[in-house]
């Protein structure tokens, strides 16, 4: 959900010069500025979204205020837990990367006998001085090809499966 600068001002119970700093201090997103819904013409003509996250973050903010922190030293420790967080991220993008290079071992050991046949067909067609193919319409034919191969591929399954 979405708070307008006003609605995150008045449950966050802080002033817009506070909030203003804890954008400028990197410590809450800058807001999305968008046409408001539902807003006359001669009203208000940009509005600041922000994602209701935020309210937690000011939370922190907030409770390490009250514990005696100075604003350097939160500024310091919140970006420490943000770089912390985008390392832990990242990581686990890298272990999706893992799964996705496993995903295209499988498709290729599953699919090997078809890329083997394109393989041939495209390179006899290469060697074939009566076809003068540009570099798209090579990859258009060997599109068709693999649909085609795909479409074999499948009938002999279904026939192998009614047998």
């Amino acid at each position: 959900m979405w708070l307008t600068s006003v609605e995150l001002i008045e449950k966050a119970g802080i002033s817009r010069a506070t909030l203003n700093n804890y954008i400028k201090y990197g410590l809450i997103p800058k807001p999305v500025v968008k046409r408001p819904e539902n807003v006359q013409k001669r009203q208000i003509k940009r509005v600041g979204y922000f994602p209701e996250s935020v309210l937690k973050r000011i939370e922190q903010i907030r409770n390490l205020k009250k514990d005696g922190h100075k604003m350097e030293n939160i500024i310091d420790r919140l970006k420490l837990k943000d770089a912390e967080k985008l390392k832990e991220d990242l990581s686990e993008n890298e272990k999706q990367k893992v799964i996705s290079s496993q995903e295209i071992d499988n498709f290729i050991k599953s699919h090997l006998s078809n890329i083997l046949v394109l393989k041939l067909i495209l390179k006899e067609l290469e060697k074939s001085s009566s076809f003068n193919l540009s570099r798209e319409d090579y990859i258009q034919v060997a599109i068709k090809i693999w649909h085609l191969l795909q479409c074999i591929s499948v009938s002999s399954n279904s026939m192998q499966s009614d047998t």
